[in-house]
């Protein structure tokens, strides 16, 4: 919690679910602790302070372009980044993160872009903000109320997930992933922030591109291999999975490739990444897990989750991410590609788009036509 007015005290803090604070005492009270497989780390120099919690990739290359110590702590690194380039070093990060940057009355809040680690952040009152990484955590937070909102149910039952920068809860936000918060005297701007130098020039041809795309995932995928012991990745047989599996194959021809199998389904798609493996060379592992263990994972994800989502492959993915947890120590995934490229309509769209096709194009464009005289249902089409 950031309240430069101090107008919260340690004995605000409630002494559960979290630790007490490090901070001895205001304006910034903050507490950081890892999980069992992220970094989290806390450092304070002078008026300023940085929170870090996630994986960084490219810590390596952050100390040659700053010429700094081999065995700098990362958050000392991140502070040298800003002192440097100022609020847009978080562009020149790699990883999977959230962090928060005190500097003076300003507060900086900045998720990565591939927002695979959530920040969740309440002003209200205006006199503070209040941010975690863990939505229940900041619900217990001094100053946060817990009132649901009413647009995020609708936006949940249309949809069937809540997506950033709202959440479930009326005035705590999600920071949306590559965006950049800022907040001073109950004012918040946000910006989103380019990845990357932007030192990187255009390919001049379409066939140049794809060189520079190799390149880039070469890259990627080797940087999150490193120092590997135990590597795998997901295989489901599409474009995606088998794209990262032959790159990942070419540095690490001992890796394995995983696959949800099941048992008489439509949608299995194990012949097709059994092929892709073998093709590639490398080791393949079916996983098939039994209704039970399907009904004991939708359980443990609704009871863990922070918020309502409607993904029926949820149970499915929550299994194999905990068998491969207890084996290997990186498993590689291509989820999300075809949304970051702008190639996968929103989920709604295809529901929609899947069931009305099997009316006469006539018929659908007078109930659409009709949708847009209804008040409530116009914003539907």
């Amino acid at each position: 919690v950031f309240a430069p007015k101090g107008a919260i005290r340690r004995e605000d803090f409630p002494s559960v679910p979290f630790p007490q604070p490090h901070g001895a005492a205001g304006p910034l009270w903050t507490s950081a602790w890892p999980t069992c497989s992220e970094s989290a780390a806390w450092f304070v120099e002078g008026g300023r302070s940085l929170a870090f919690y996630g994986e960084l990739y490219n810590a390596d290359a952050l100390r040659r372009q700053l010429d700094t110590a081999d065995d700098i702590s990362l958050p000392e690194l991140l502070m040298r980044a800003y002192e440097r380039w100022s609020l847009d070093f978080v562009g020149r990060l790699d990883g999977l993160f959230a962090l928060a940057l005190h500097d003076g009355e300003r507060l900086h809040l900045y998720r990565d872009a591939s927002g695979a680690r959530n920040l969740y952040y309440s002003s209200e009152p205006s006199a503070q903000i209040a941010f975690s990484t863990q939505l229940d955590t900041l619900l217990h937070l001094p100053g946060v109320t817990k009132g649901v909102a009413r647009r995020s149910i609708h936006e949940y039952l249309r949809f069937l997930e809540i997506a950033a920068p709202n959440t479930l809860y009326e005035g705590v936000f999600a920071l949306q992933a590559g965006q950049l918060l800022s907040w001073r005297g109950g004012e918040c701007s946000l910006r989103s922030v380019a990845a990357g130098t932007g030192d990187i020039p255009a390919p001049p041809g379409f066939e140049e591109a794809l060189d520079m795309l190799q390149g880039l995932l070469q890259e990627s995928i080797e940087s999150r291999l490193k120092g590997a012991d135990k590597p795998a990745a997901f295989l489901s047989g599409g474009v995606d999975s088998s794209l990262i599996c032959a790159l990942a194959a070419h540095i690490r021809p001992d890796m394995t490739a995983i696959t949800v199998g099941f048992e008489g389904h439509p949608y299995d798609e194990t012949p097709v990444a059994r092929r892709v493996a073998g093709h590639l060379g490398v080791r393949h592992e079916v996983l098939r897990f039994s209704r039970q263990e399907h009904v004991q994972a939708f359980e443990a994800f609704a009871g863990g989750a922070e918020q309502p989502m409607g993904d029926p492959a949820a149970p499915s993915t929550l299994l194999v991410f905990e068998r491969c947890r207890e084996r290997f120590d990186v498993n590689l995934d291509g989820s999300g590609a075809d949304e970051s490229m702008g190639t996968m309509p929103p989920r709604h769209v295809r529901i929609a788009v899947e069931y009305a096709a099997l009316l006469p194009a006539r018929l659908r464009r007078g109930i659409v036509g009709a949708m847009r005289h209804l008040p409530g249902v116009a914003g539907y089409t």
